[in-house]
């Protein structure tokens, strides 16, 4: 079948050109016809042949169909006795590259396809064309572009590493802060790398870094004069342990205030022992709205959370808007938004025992004689309770706090209650600057 010149790059000399019609493409085999070809080691001209063998190359795809031609080419002997190869293949033009599996031109498509939409989506886009490839060869193809270096023209870049491989591998990403670019990815965080593409790049005079001495040393050796500045969230970092270190002078002033909440949200009052009068059940004062609204012992966070996503699903607020603006869960929001009461995690916790129940009537009347917590649940344990004293001890003030029970005489200096947990001075130190 005749096949017109034009299909085949220009300067291309073939000869017994075939065209085989496949099912799903088209196969064209084709024979060189050069006179000579140039060796590519001293690149002397040779017109002694060695042998032939057969070269596979993809092609453009033809009204949507896949082509492969199939090029016999020869192998040259070199006539220069003092060049050090002795068989060379046959060279061609810069559309079929040497150790190539397609065309340039193929080359080209692939890669200004893979610049646009990336390995997957450049390797279907090629596929319903008529040249199938994987994703991998489009990133391959690109992984060949060969960059110029970048001249600065801001001079104030920000230097940070990135990971291959989280925990194991990373190197170092420079970004012009000025444009908002990423200008070069090194192989590795070292020193000497970054120096050596600083004095590759003079015109740097601001070094945004974090505080890592590596990059530090590797800026005065590369760019001594350049001004290293903290980037913005190490400096929140700086903030927030200078803040730490000054709560850390009032930690005795800030127990107590946890200790004051605690007891608030608890519905005990201050003192440590509450007396009943004989034959009354001790009653608790009546809470306040806010505490109303709350079950155990509850952080003022978690309070704060549950306040305002109520306040803003009423007004309209999507689940996705409020857990970005409280930095919560999508979950947390929606158990927050469908519960009346927002229930501590000891409470939560204490409801996993089995057969407290069993035995609450029988501690109703114990805790009448002013016993201990561990004698009752020594007692207890003997006639079959299957949790332990911390729990126990929970479900017992629960009963406390919802006037069923008298209050039991404590064999301890220490309050019945479980103390109140205190955030540590990190997580203050967190929470006060995020809301400010």
């Amino acid at each position: 079948m005749f096949i017109p010149s034009f299909i085949f790059p220009s300067g291309l000399k073939l000869s017994k050109v075939v065209l085989i019609k496949l099912d799903p493409g088209m196969l064209i085999a084709a024979v060189s016809t050069q006179k000579c070809s140039a060796c590519p080691c001293c690149g002397k001209r040779s017109k002694s042949v060695h042998g032939f063998y057969d070269r596979s190359l993809a092609d453009l795809p033809v009204s949507g169909r896949e082509v492969k031609v199939i090029l016999r080419v020869r192998k040259f002997f070199c006539k220069n006795r003092n060049c050090l190869r002795k068989v060379f293949t046959e060279r061609f033009i810069d559309q079929i590259k040497p150790y190539g599996r397609c065309f340039s031109r193929s080359a080209d498509m692939v890669r200004s396809v893979g610049l646009k939409l990336g390995g997957n989506k450049g390797a279907d886009l090629c596929k319903v064309i008529g040249y199938p490839i994987s994703s991998s060869t489009v990133l391959r193809t690109l992984a060949g572009i060969r960059v110029s270096p970048t001249t600065l023209t801001s001079g104030t870049i920000g230097v940070d590493d990135w990971a291959y491989k989280k925990g194991r591998n990373y190197g170092t990403i420079i970004v012009d802060l000025i444009k908002k670019e990423v200008i070069d990815l090194l192989p590795d965080r070292e020193a000497d790398t970054l120096a050596d593409w600083l004095k590759a790049h003079p015109e740097v005079h601001t070094v945004s870094r974090d505080r890592a001495s590596a990059y530090a040393q590797g800026i005065r050796n590369g760019a001594c004069d350049a001004i290293q500045v903290a980037d913005r969230f190490h400096l929140l970092v700086n903030l927030k342990d200078a803040f730490q270190r000054s709560l850390r002078s009032h930690s005795s002033v800030i127990k107590k205030c946890f200790e004051e909440i605690g007891t608030r949200q608890a519905g005990l009052p201050k003192t440590e022992e509450m007396k009943p009068e004989s034959g009354e059940i001790s009653t608790l004062p009546s809470p306040t709205e806010e505490e109303a609204r709350t079950v155990g012992n509850v952080g003022p966070d978690r309070q704060f959370k549950f306040k305002k996503a109520k306040e803003l699903h009423q007004k309209g607020y999507s689940i996705k808007a409020i857990a970005k603006q409280l930095g919560a869960g999508r979950k947390t929001i929606r158990k927050y938004i469908a519960s009346e009461c927002l229930v501590s995690r000891e409470v939560i916790r204490s409801r996993t025992l089995t057969n407290f129940c069993d035995f609450e009537s029988e501690l109703i009347s114990l805790s009448q004689s002013q016993t201990t917590y561990l004698n009752l649940f020594n007692h207890i344990s003997e006639n079959g309770f299957d949790g332990k004293y911390s729990q126990f001890c929970i479900r017992m003030n629960k009963l406390i706090d919802d006037g069923k029970s008298a209050k039991a005489r404590s064999n301890k200096v220490r309050p019945l209650l479980k103390p109140i947990r205190t955030w540590s001075l990190s997580k203050l130190a967190h929470i006060a600057l995020a809301k400010t």
